[in-house]
């Protein structure tokens, strides 16, 4: 269908009917960050209880200014969200990322990129399946997948091996 004709609406009105008609719990993928800005909008003002996560460098940290990623507690070694939240009780309840992280665990729908859940599906979750802690987004009920056309380029584009005149 063209820009502009409701597929995004009709991807929330599937899944909210399979969520709260069903009690499934899914995932709505988008392609890039500038969609994800467009469904977080209407979510926001429609589906409050719904997730939506970035990676982590779309986040800044209160404490340092650099993004998530590069955050005080990351910079300082921890890598468990439970140790986080924990040694950083001062900020860790209002960090964003925090907060929009356990939002979209737990919430019945979440939209993230394809590269978020493929990442999470790819390597987080064989981490955790190894160590047997819980796993963060696990499989579920369905996915839908908003421009779709784009997955090939995407899976392409971001798992393809690259080698550049800096290797050795």
């Amino acid at each position: 269908a063209p820009t502009g004709s409701g597929k995004s609406i009709i991807a929330m009105i599937v899944a909210g009917v399979l969520s709260e008609n069903y009690g499934m719990r899914g995932y709505i993928l988008i392609s890039d960050l500038s969609l994800i800005q467009q469904y977080e909008s209407d979510l926001n003002k429609y589906l409050p209880d719904w997730g939506v996560i970035k990676g982590q460098e779309q986040y800044m940290c209160m404490s340092n200014g650099c993004s998530f990623k590069m955050g005080s507690c990351r910079l300082a070694g921890y890598t468990s969200y439970a140790e986080i939240k924990s040694s950083y009780s001062d900020c860790a309840p209002y960090c964003d990322y925090i907060i929009q992280r356990d939002k979209a665990i737990s919430a019945p729908v979440t939209l993230c990129t394809y590269q978020h859940w493929l990442i999470q599906q790819n390597m987080v979750n064989k981490k955790f399946s190894a160590t047997e802690a819980s796993v963060p987004f696990p499989k579920r009920d369905f996915i839908i997948c908003d421009e779709a056309h784009k997955i090939v380029d995407i899976v392409q584009s971001y798992f393809s091996p690259r080698m550049s005149p800096k290797d050795d």
